[in-house]
């Protein structure tokens, strides 16, 4: 467990040395092509809406809720082939992590849906 939370901290600082790096609001991840950061973080709560993440890889995934502050906040796995619904609010950023702890996707509520594949 301390093992996983060192290396969530590692990516926090990652990312977040990547958002600051830029100076605009758009800054796209390393990771993978389908992790473009839109957002250095979640915006103020707005609208309660809910999201389900669609996982069409092979291997389960990692979501994670990047706060008001633009660090991760682990909330959920997603096995392969599986769907899981999540409430959140509108303006909310979250990342999807690979079992590399790679970027492999990230959205912003309000989405009914977001697939990984």
């Amino acid at each position: 467990m301390r093992v996983r939370v060192a290396l969530v901290v590692l990516i926090a600082a990652l990312v977040a040395a990547l958002l600051l790096a830029s100076s605009s609001n758009a800054v796209p991840a390393a990771a993978t092509s389908a992790c473009h950061i839109t957002l250095k973080a979640s915006r103020p709560p707005g609208k309660a809406t809910t999201i389900a993440f669609v996982n069409k890889t092979h291997a389960a995934v990692e979501v994670y809720w990047v706060n008001y502050q633009g660090r991760l906040v682990f909330y959920l796995e997603v096995s392969p082939g599986a769907s899981v619904s999540q409430k959140t609010f509108a303006g909310s950023a979250w990342m999807v992590l690979n079992s590399n702890f790679k970027c492999v996707g990230f959205v912003v509520t309000p989405k009914a849906q977001y697939v990984i594949s």
